[in-house]
């Protein structure tokens, strides 16, 4: 990617950016919280940042291949052909290794160490480790691989953050945290005549402790994949979040809560349940967020988590005429209101 390309680049992602930002204000203007309103655009906010991330990397990339070609006196331009690169200083005459490395980047992988950081990448652009293809290289019904360098065969992943929907602060620095639960109250309210004695409600609190829960995970690349194959610089990170958010998914609603996992929803002591038995699939979550509201819980029903199988055959399911049931004009569309 050359500094014109990155500079177009640039300004659509900008633009996204703004749109954004815009059309979580005109949320906000009707009622939602900043939470609410970002929750509405996450999709477009994940790709806001994952391009804003590999382009800060190009950007890098083409600071440190010019401020390297200067220092063996070649140029940097856009007449080569190559991104911006002079050829010249491709023309080492001789076979590549490691001693071709700058020194500089050696030091910044070695203060990368140090730091702990999570990724670092060597500019090798100036090392020439391949033969190109010619024409005379093609293999009749085949391409070569190099051809398509920026395809990757992604893993199927859940495609919401179950835990991006609960509430959320900023985790303080110890290894838990302290909360009050309010289990009830030893006398209730109630009418009272003049000058009579009020009742005392007498709430009873439980001090509950919950350690954080660490879901993470590591990426490794050899030297030679990178050099063979620059494009997972970029898409190796975001596969790595993807990986931890289907991971984080996962523990929010089926952590047994033993050793390291965290306690999932199902797993939670008391949790209600109910059978569908009878009633219609409609019926039986209608009827459960009626469990929640005159239960011994006494809460409002505010978010349904559900498997996409189970979401499909209830956003499918149709009166004795075929007229969709919960939406007719967008059967994609579940509203429950409690």
């Amino acid at each position: 990617m050359n500094k014109a390309q990155l500079e177009v680049r640039q300004k659509a992602n900008n633009q996204l950016g703004l749109s954004i930002r815009n059309d979580i204000a005109e949320l906000k203007t009707k009622g939602f919280s900043e939470a609410q309103a970002q929750t509405r655009h996450k999709a477009r906010m994940d790709r806001w940042f994952a391009e804003q991330e590999e382009l800060d990397r190009a950007r890098k990339g083409l600071d440190a291949t010019g401020a390297m070609s200067q220092k063996m006196g070649g140029s940097v331009g856009t007449a080569s052909g190559h991104d911006g690169a002079d050829t010249a200083t491709k023309a080492i005459g001789r076979a590549p290794s490691v001693l071709d490395i700058p020194e500089t980047e050696w030091k910044g992988l070695y203060e990368a160490v140090k730091r702990k950081l999570p990724t670092y990448c060597i500019d090798t652009s100036d090392v020439t480790t391949k033969t190109p293809f010619g024409e005379s290289n093609f293999t009749s019904g085949t391409l070569p691989p190099v051809l398509m360098p920026h395809m990757q065969l992604d893993l199927p992943y859940e495609i919401d953050d179950a835990f991006s929907h609960f509430k959320q602060l900023a985790a303080p620095a110890a290894r838990a945290v302290e909360y009050l639960q309010h289990t009830g109250n030893t006398n209730p309210a109630g009418t009272v005549a003049e000058l009579g004695l009020k009742p005392d409600l007498g709430p009873l609190l439980t001090t509950v402790s919950q350690a954080f829960v660490k879901v993470a995970a590591t990426a490794s690349l050899s030297t030679e994949v990178i050099q063979d194959y620059g494009n997972f610089v970029g898409w190796l990170p975001r596969e790595l979040n993807r990986a931890v958010v289907d991971a984080r998914t996962n523990q929010v609603v089926n952590g047994n809560g033993s050793g390291a996992n965290m306690l999932g929803l199902v797993n939670v002591s008391g949790i209600l349940t109910r059978s569908i038995g009878s009633d219609t699939p409609v019926d039986c979550i209608r009827k459960a967020i009626n469990d929640i509201r005159v239960g011994s819980s006494f809460a409002k029903a505010d978010l349904i988590l559900m498997h996409p199988t189970t979401h499909a055959d209830l956003t499918l399911q149709k009166s004795t005429t075929g007229q969709y049931l919960l939406d007719p004009e967008n059967p994609a569309r579940l509203v429950l209101q409690p």
